[in-house]
């Protein structure tokens, strides 16, 4: 089970709301387990989990067309509610197995809905929700839900649920912190290969397109792949170019990807030849920096003192005018999932909390320089997920 139930019950709770309806397909899939990259292609094609405040297993609105993908997964679902066409030409009873022929008739028994909403008011009917209150999470919200369901249903009132789904995530299970693993694992693996492969005259396209095909033969789904050779380092959300990698230059490296549903995001920089006094002084400032951070992490410390430390350490140790807005921000099934670490965020760390910890410099005409790690708050301290040296990679 991937969602944390005692959080989803405290939230409604506090909240006074009796069920929340999750839109996203991070949402879907945090609450019932089922993910597809058809999901993130079409998001307007809408797919709904519903799960109540005592009733902890979750019902699923699904297009008849896509359903059989969580009855062969056999994902967490109670009770699934279909809606829309699709058609099957006659079939060959014999060419059925075992599993084949079960999954089928349950198909057939499902009955259709005209659309997802009319899925949903038939769901939430079911459930006895038709008075009171619900969450309707507004993250894919392209036809008001909220206002729909109340028209449909006037005994219903509703509230934006969004932010309390990200509320709800803050806290990863054990299920979670493990795909975060492997989704680390894998972009690991696939920058190593990248960091490898740099040579003079080799392209920043080209070592973007090894790393995203070392994730895709792990099973991955590359998600950002920042590569930036020399001057070009220094734009945040470099797209690789055909410039080749010349010698002394920096490539900054910002990449990531998605397994199992789960998102890895990590950051390393490598020099072409020996590095000259200021990259070797940035770099080490930079690491410096994420490094008094990552000293602090433990429970009880507030989350706007960790980004204090970390620009007072980066600035101390060599880059005087280093200036940043954030210096990390949750992972795990969004790739920007809470908590940012930023200066104004007096949050306390707790135990499970997952996120990145990032030290970024962008410098025009000089270059980029990043470090970038995932962690897991852990109740004596944390334990980082990374395990790629932290260092300026000399090639």
């Amino acid at each position: 089970m991937l969602f944390n139930r005692l959080r989803i019950e405290r939230v409604m709770e506090e909240h006074e709301i009796d069920a929340l309806v999750a839109t996203t397909p991070e949402n879907v899939a945090y609450l019932t387990g089922f993910w597809t990259l058809t999901s993130l292609r079409h998001r307007a094609r809408q797919n709904y989990a519903v799960i109540g405040r005592r009733e902890m297993i979750p019902d699923m609105i699904i297009s008849r067309g896509l359903v059989d993908q969580p009855l062969q997964e056999n994902c967490r679902v109670g009770q699934f509610y279909i809606y829309g066409e699709f058609y099957f030409a006659p079939g060959i009873p014999d060419g059925l197995d075992e599993e084949s022929k079960n999954l089928f008739r349950t198909l057939e028994s499902l009955p259709p809905h005209k659309n997802a909403v009319e899925a949903l008011i038939h769901c939430l009917r079911d459930r006895g929700l038709t008075q009171g209150c619900i969450g309707v999470d507004q993250g894919s919200d392209i036809l008001f839900l909220g206002e729909v369901l109340e028209r449909s249903l006037p005994g219903l009132k509703t509230k934006p649920a969004y932010d309390l789904f990200r509320e709800v995530r803050i806290i990863k299970t054990p299920a979670e912190v493990q795909r975060i693993q492997g989704a680390t694992k894998v972009a690991e693996r696939a920058l190593s290969e990248a960091i490898k492969a740099i040579g003079e005259g080799v392209s920043e396209k080209e070592l973007a397109l090894l790393f995203k095909a070392t994730v895709i033969r792990q099973g991955g789904i590359p998600t950002i792949e920042c590569v930036g050779g020399g001057p070009r380092g220094a734009f945040p959300s470099v797209e690789p170019s055909g410039r080749k990698i010349r010698r002394g230059d920096l490539v900054r490296f910002d990449v990531g990807c998605l397994w199992n549903a789960y998102h890895a995001d990590i950051a390393r920089t490598a020099v072409l030849g020996p590095p000259d006094p200021k990259q070797a002084k940035y770099h080490e400032a930079l690491v410096a920096g994420e490094g008094r951070i990552l000293d602090s992490l433990k429970p009880g410390v507030s989350v706007a003192d960790l980004f204090a430390m970390g620009m007072k350490e980066a600035r101390e140790r060599g880059i005087p005018h280093y200036q940043r807005h954030h210096l990390g921000h949750g992972n795990g099934i969004e790739g920007y999932d809470l908590p940012l670490i930023s200066p104004d965020n007096k949050r306390e760390l707790e135990p499970g909390m997952v996120f990145c910890v990032e030290a970024p410099y962008y410098e025009p005409g000089f270059g980029g320089l990043q470090i970038e790690d995932i962690v897991e708050i852990t109740a004596q301290g944390y334990r980082r997920l990374t395990q790629l040296e932290r260092k300026l990679f000399i090639v």
